[in-house]
């Protein structure tokens, strides 16, 4: 598995539940991880998500990582879920860079 690509389909379910319910949100669950090819291509993945339910305070989705050179599926993480809280907004908030040109 590639962990920077796993972390960025995680970030991607942030800056969603920023844009749906303005709150922010942090994984708490994932059913199962499967991979369907031994590594991640060199030119990367598409990180496809659906949703598969959302409120204000959770979301469940279904997360494929696929080879944009040939549409192949590499993996798929199932019934990833998050919470969402409005509280955990403060907490980004201070987690910036500083200094930085």
């Amino acid at each position: 598995a590639d962990p920077l690509v796993l972390d960025s389909s995680f970030q991607m379910l942030i800056l969603w539940s920023f844009e749906q319910f303005h709150a922010a949100s942090l994984p708490v669950f994932a059913g199962r991880y499967r991979q369907f090819q031994e590594r991640f291509p060199d030119n990367g993945v598409e990180v496809r998500v659906r949703m598969i339910s959302s409120n204000q305070h959770r979301a469940v989705a279904d997360i494929d990582f696929v080879d944009p050179a040939n549409e192949s599926l590499v993996a798929r993480l199932e019934n990833y879920e998050c919470v969402i809280d409005a509280s955990l907004n403060a907490t980004f908030q201070r987690n910036k860079l500083t200094g930085v040109a």
